[in-house]
C-alpha cells in the first residue's frame, strides 16, 4: 500500500456477557488491535451490533502507546541529500517535487503523534434474576507511513520525474576555488593568477562540486592574458571518485590579450563523484592568465 493510502478495516470483535443468577454476576473482555507493519490508526468507531441491560454493560475503546518504528522525515531529507548531492537546493525549488515532498512529510511526522494502537474493553453486570451483554465490532481507519524498509523507494519516487538545472558563476563562489597556482587575486569580477617560476607543473584554477550519477556539465571560461605572450590553455572537466579519474579537456587553445571564451562538456559515470571544472595554462612565467568570473560558469543538468 502506497504512504498516505487509508483503508478502514475491523480491528477486533468484542463481547461481555452476564447471566445473573442468584447473587447476581460481571463478565468483561479486553482486547488490543496493532495495525500491520508501517501503518499508522487515525481513527476507529464502534459499531454495537446487541446490547441487553445498558444499564449494566459498557464499550471503552481508546488509544494507547505503542512504541513501533516508522519511516522518518529525517531519514528521507537525509537519503534526498545523498542522492541530490551538491543539486539538492534545486530539487527543493521544484514545485512538483516539493508538493510531494510536504504531502510525505505531513503523514510521516503525523506518525509519531500517532504511534499507538487500539485498547478496548467490554463489562457488563447483571444483578440476580437479570442478564445483561454487549456486543460489538470495532474498526479501525489505517494509514500507511512505510518502515525504515521504505526509506530507498519513498526517496525515489519523490525525486523521480524531477529535472534540475543548476548554473553557479565563478564570481559567486570566488572564495571556494581551488588553485594550483602561486599567485592568485581577485580584483572585482576578474581574476589575475601566474605560477611565476615553479616549472614542475601546469597552473590551473578549478571548482569542485559532488553531483549524482548522469549528470550532464557544461563549463564555459572567458579568459585571456594580461600582456602579450605565448600561451595556451585547456579547458576541461574531471570526474573524481576514490582512485578513478575520467577527464574531457578541449584541445590546446592560445589566447591573447583579448577575451576568448572555451567550453568543455561532459556527463557523470559514477556515482556521487566530485565534479571538478578546471582551466590549465601551459607557462610558468609572471604574465598573469585573467579570467572574466562573471562570464565563467558550470551548468550543471540532472534528471531523476
Amino acid at each position: 500500500m502506497p504512504i498516505g493510502e487509508t483503508h478502514e478495516t475491523l480491528a477486533f470483535h468484542i463481547e461481555a456477557v452476564a447471566r445473573g443468577g442468584i447473587g447476581g454476576d460481571d463478565d468483561s473482555e479486553t482486547k488490543f488491535y496493532e495495525p500491520n507493519s508501517g501503518e499508522i490508526i487515525t481513527n476507529f468507531r464502534i459499531h454495537e451490533i446487541t446490547r441487553i441491560n445498558p444499564q449494566g454493560t459498557s464499550i471503552n475503546v481508546d488509544y494507547e502507546p505503542a512504541g513501533r518504528e516508522y519511516l522518518t522525515i529525517e531519514s528521507v531529507d537525509t537519503k534526498l541529500n545523498a542522492e541530490a548531492q551538491g543539486l539538492i537546493t534545486e530539487v527543493f525549488a521544484q514545485g512538483e517535487f516539493k508538493s510531494k515532498y510536504d504531502n510525505v512529510k505531513t503523514i510521516l511526522q503525523r506518525a509519531q503523534t500517532y504511534n499507538k494502537r487500539l485498547k478496548g474493553v467490554a463489562e457488563a453486570e447483571a444483578s440476580s434474576g437479570e442478564n445483561a451483554r454487549i456486543k460489538a465490532d470495532v474498526y479501525a481507519t489505517v494509514e500507511r507511513v512505510g518502515t525504515p524498509d521504505d526509506l530507498d523507494s519513498t526517496a525515489a519516487d519523490l525525486l523521480r520525474g524531477t529535472t534540475v538545472t543548476k548554473t553557479v558563476h565563478f564570481k559567486d563562489v570566488k572564495d571556494n576555488l581551488g588553485f594550483r597556482c602561486v599567485n592568485h587575486v581577485v580584483e572585482g569580477n576578474t581574476l589575475k593568477a601566474n605560477d611565476n617560476k615553479n616549472s614542475d607543473r601546469d597552473p590551473s584554477v578549478y571548482y569542485d562540486l559532488t553531483v549524482p550519477k548522469d549528470t550532464e556539465v557544461t563549463f564555459t571560461v572567458s579568459v585571456k592574458t594580461e600582456a602579450a605572450t605565448d600561451r595556451s590553455v585547456k579547458v576541461g572537466v574531471w570526474e573524481l571518485s576514490g582512485d578513478t579519474k575520467i577527464n574531457q579537456f578541449s584541445e590546446k587553445q592560445n589566447i591573447d590579450q583579448d577575451w576568448k571564451t572555451f567550453n568543455a562538456s561532459y556527463k557523470t559515470t559514477m556515482d556521487k563523484s566530485v565534479l571538478r571544472a578546471e582551466i590549465y595554462w601551459y607557462e610558468n612565467d609572471a604574465t598573469n592568465t585573467i579570467i572574466d568570473l562573471e562570464n565563467t560558469s558550470v551548468v550543471y543538468k540532472k534528471s531523476f
